[in-house]
């Protein structure tokens, strides 16, 4: 989710939002581009002219942050070009203006602006790509008490049962497994069984995961339906689980009182609002933590201090606690602050793509017309907080216990959004990454393959699927990652 998203219209687009000049853009008032215009305030913003040639903004498909990294080249603010076919845009990394616009999109006018193969594989009625404010409000009332700290501290133990199911199973295969295939079925099984409660059976998880994948692959340019594209094998694998979540609305022995009888009762069995925001769900909900739960696995397992100090902080709880003890976050803070810096340094959602359908005047930004699009690029504001600035390729969770880095990380760090559109499962997500370090901590011996390398499209995921080996701890054992 890190490319900007494509107008529905070209040519209001063309006419509302004409390139700007090709001279590189010193500052607004100095020099204003076509298509942003001065600034609301006494504040001159920087808005540097970022494009490229045509043929190297593929590199947005294949390299995604290196490519808006070179569009900003350190500027807050900056032109360049995005989506399918490349469009001017405007990119921005300014935290104040972000939280800003992010947290009153409706009352300015901003909408969701994602590419066409991600509204047509989610839905345009789901949660993520919804652009009727009233609708997605709705989704939003429905959605939120199934996900709420009371909620899913309901689920934990599930959630616990679950992870240990799935962590025996690596221990006892006989070779290194792929974490991230693993990890992506775990978190499915989480998101399916316990919080939207489709009862799956493992073989079905297993099923449903492969099927998953090829969804997501969908999501690779280019969008043509075609049998032996990516985006035609996607929509294919949709419609599989459009049929099931279908089935599964139709059981008349669904939970009362559950998400998914909440959906079915708001909607009908068969409606695509209902099976939009179960595929949804689904997607938001596994793929995005698995990606993080198996990029925390490679720090833990290439940094044997941070796994140490996790086996000594879970040792002592379950001392203190008992055995059956799941601690919470805050019980665990040496914990919490793995979780934050894994989210700061592996960034899954790295930009936010929005568009304006009204004039954006705020003070300190440039003024941004009707029709214009625009990415929230949420790494670019990461590695501008002066509490990672110097050091911000080090895996060091020790920044989030210092007090004196509070102010600044709060500011800069956003892994989940911020305002109306803030991901609803950013609670389940971490109990899953934290019932996923108990459990490493605590039971297991972790080697990883160190010399990994990362692809961040569409989504962040080892190019070798990890290769992992765990082997049980014994009571004698010492503690070594």
């Amino acid at each position: 989710m890190r490319l900007t998203g494509t107008s529905h219209s070209q040519a209001r687009l063309a006419q509302a939002c004409p390139p700007p000049p090709r001279r590189r853009v010193a500052t607004c008032k100095a020099s204003t581009p076509t298509g942003v215009s001065e600034p609301s305030s006494n504040t001159t913003p920087v808005v540097h002219d970022g494009r490229v040639p045509l043929l190297q903004t593929l590199e947005q498909f294949v390299r995604p942050k290196q490519y808006i990294e070179k569009v900003l080249s350190g500027h807050k603010w900056a032109w360049g070009r995005g989506g399918v076919p490349p469009k001017e845009c405007l990119y921005m990394a300014d935290p104040t203006a972000a939280r800003t616009w992010l947290n009153s999109e409706d009352q300015l006018g901003i909408k969701t602006q994602y590419p066409y193969a991600f509204r047509t594989i989610l839905g345009d009625t789901s949660i993520a790509m919804v652009q009727n404010p009233e609708l997605h409000q709705r989704l939003r009332q429905i959605m939120l008490p199934y996900f709420t700290t009371d909620a899913i501290q309901r689920l934990v133990p599930d959630i616990q049962a679950t992870v240990q199911k799935h962590l025996a199973r690596w221990a006892a295969a006989d070779k290194p497994v792929s974490a991230y295939k693993g990890a992506k079925k775990l978190t499915f099984d989480v998101m399916a069984n316990h919080a939207l409660q489709l009862g799956l059976s493992d073989a079905e998880v297993d099923e449903y995961s492969e099927v998953y994948k090829t969804m997501v692959d969908g999501f690779k340019p280019p969008a043509i339906n075609l049998p032996f594209t990516a985006f035609g094998k996607g929509l294919k694998a949709r419609q599989q689980l459009v049929q099931r979540a279908e089935a599964a609305l139709s059981n008349p022995d669904i939970p009362p009182g559950g998400l998914l009888a909440r959906f079915r009762d708001e909607w009908g069995p068969t409606s695509d609002t209902a099976t939009n925001n179960i595929i949804n769900l689904l997607f938001a909900g596994h793929d995005t933590t698995s990606s993080a739960i198996t990029y925390m696995l490679w720090l833990l397992g290439t940094h044997h201090e941070v796994m140490n100090k996790l086996r000594e902080e879970h040792a002592a709880v379950q001392a203190k606690y008992g055995q059956r003890h799941i601690p919470s976050l805050a019980a665990v803070p040496y914990t919490a602050a793995v979780l934050k810096e894994t989210l700061r340094m592996s960034q899954i959602i790295g930009a936010i793509p929005r568009v304006a359908t009204q004039p954006l005047q705020t003070p300190g930004a440039p003024t941004v017309p009707s029709g214009c699009p625009f990415a929230v690029v949420l790494f670019a504001m990461s590695d501008s907080d002066p509490a990672v600035a110097a050091d911000k390729q080090s895996f060091r969770p020790e920044r989030w216990l210092d007090p004196a880095n509070a102010r600044s990380l709060a500011q800069h760090q956003m892994p989940f959004g911020v305002g109306q559109h803030y991901c609803i499962g950013s609670n389940l997500a971490q109990a899953e990454m934290t019932a996923f370090v108990a459990q490493i901590a605590l039971h297991y011996s972790i080697e990883v393959e160190s010399n990994t390398k990362w692809n961040a499209f569409p989504l962040l995921q080892p190019d070798n699927g990890l290769p992992t080996r765990l082997q049980q701890l014994s009571s004698a054992s010492t503690w070594s990652a």
